[in-house]
């Protein structure tokens, strides 16, 4: 006769008593048999905290796997999926990027500098009022060069160099750091200051490891500002970080780590008004608000005239215009239609095409500004929903590159990505000469009696005055 044996039984609940005391209980109820037998009132927790990671670090996690199955799948069956699910994806391009980034990480040697040149430091911090402080209003020239403060001056001559393409940028940012991490004192406004800058720079060289890490400082840095009065450098600062972190997130699909307080506007810069009336906008997108597709395209009806694509030939106003597409993909790409898919197709050529007016007219650092958020999520939409050679897009990355991949390491990632045959019918031409024969382009001979902007035909999904020919063939505009 077999002897039956009674299998061991995992319990799941434990009563108040027996958890205190760290005793084994049998998790009978109402009473467990320990507390029964000692003639204590056995007690159970009403409720019980569910376990694993919170619901948004899920999401993270999921977006991060399809980016790397996205990466390991052939481009076939990419497609194929894409298909079956309807799913647009996401910024593949700068995944690859900043993995190449994060094996080489070299920031320069010890012996590329041992002092500051004055001459170099006037250039760099002309740059950096010039490329980014236009973008992003954080500092006042007359009061950076009065106060002199040597992590601040550090951070923005790191920026400035890069923008100028400077060799010595990389020990620029690590004698920064240095400082950063040698400082003991509390916070102060410049380090924060330098922290934005800071942040951007890693952003821009593609380093998203040290670039969320500074984010994380960054979003410390901004809790102990709410302790500070109310004033005009508070409020550039705060939204400043604020912005700069929403459009990073998007980018990365990393967490947004700077919260949302009440701070007022900064005075006096109404181009920077609408940059985080924008920013408010791409938030809303996320959270996935109903009124997003109206409130974005009543964002670029309403801007002020010197901010009008039509009317301004400001470098500001072709970024804006650039992040008012990004957003719009944003919106639509993971949206199963037809019409969402074209729309998202129309944007990033637009996107490409705006850029590349920036590289003709000389303004090339100034796209740095908008390489990884913009301009590498388009080529990487484009490319995994065309079976169009990128020859074109590829030159045009090539130009504004300032990660820290050699320009032969970048030029080889490119071709290994797009899988790219050279023949001489793919020579690079620059995009008007391919756009000329398109007279809706040409916005001064664009009429109409429509109250709406002139550069309606940007808007592809509000102007009833593009015909849908047109939106479809906007894929083949650059190829």
């Amino acid at each position: 006769m077999t002897k039956v044996t009674n299998k061991r039984v995992k319990v799941t609940v434990a009563c108040i008593i027996c958890r205190k005391k760290k005793v084994k209980c049998d998790g009978i109820q109402p009473a467990c048999s320990r507390c029964g037998s000692n003639g204590i009132e056995c007690q159970y927790s009403n409720s019980y905290k569910k376990r694993g990671p919170p619901k948004i670090r899920i999401e993270i996690i999921e977006n991060r796997m399809h980016r790397i199955k996205t990466l390991l799948q052939p481009k076939q069956l990419i497609h194929s999926e894409l298909n079956n699910l309807g799913q647009v994806p996401v910024n593949t391009l700068f995944c690859l990027i900043t993995e190449a980034v994060e094996q080489k990480k070299s920031y320069g040697s010890n012996d590329m500098m041992s002092y500051f040149s004055m001459n170099s430091d006037h250039i760099w911090s002309e740059l950096y009022f010039t490329h980014f402080n236009n973008l992003f209003p954080l500092l006042s020239q007359s009061d950076f060069k009065q106060n002199n403060v040597p992590l601040l001056n550090f951070a923005v001559c790191a920026l400035g160099s890069l923008y100028g393409l400077d060799r010595h940028h990389s020990v620029l940012f690590e004698r920064a750091q240095h400082i950063l991490h040698a400082s003991t004192v509390q916070y102060s406004i410049s380090t924060v200051q330098a922290l934005i800058i800071l942040c951007w720079y890693s952003h821009l060289i593609g380093d998203a490891k040290k670039c969320e890490m500074l984010r994380y400082q960054l979003a410390q840095a901004i809790d102990w500002l709410q302790c500070v009065p109310d004033v005009e450098i508070k409020r550039r600062t705060y939204w400043i970080a604020w912005v700069m972190d929403q459009w990073i997130a998007s980018c990365t699909l990393s967490e947004r780590m700077i919260h949302e307080w009440s701070c007022q506007w900064p005075q006096s810069e109404e181009a920077f008004i609408e940059f985080i009336r924008l920013s408010l906008i791409l938030k809303d997108i996320h959270q996935g608000t109903q009124t997003s597709e109206t409130d974005l395209t009543a964002w670029l009806l309403n801007l002020p005239s010197f901010l009008d694509y039509n009317k301004s030939s400001s470098v500001i106003t072709k970024i804006y215009r650039i992040l008012y597409y990004t957003a719009q993909m944003i919106l639509n790409q993971h949206h199963q239609h037809q019409s969402s898919h074209s729309i998202c197709i129309t944007a990033a050529n637009t996107i490409l095409y705006i850029t590349q007016q920036m590289v003709n007219l000389g303004q090339a650092s100034f796209a740095l500004n908008t390489f990884f958020i913009s301009l590498t999520f388009a080529t990487s939409f484009i490319h995994l929903n065309s079976n169009d050679c990128l020859s074109k897009p590829i030159c045009l990355l090539n130009q504004i590159n300032c990660t820290l991949l050699s320009k032969d390491e970048f030029d080889q990632l490119l071709q290994n990505y797009f899988y790219i045959q050279h023949t001489p019918s793919l020579e690079f031409c620059g995009v008007e000469q391919l756009l000329s024969d398109w007279s809706f382009i040409d916005n001064e001979s664009y009429t109409t009696t429509s109250t709406t902007s002139p550069i309606s035909y940007y808007s592809p999904t509000q102007s009833p005055l593009l015909k849908d020919e047109f939106i479809l063939d906007t894929a083949s505009f650059f190829y």
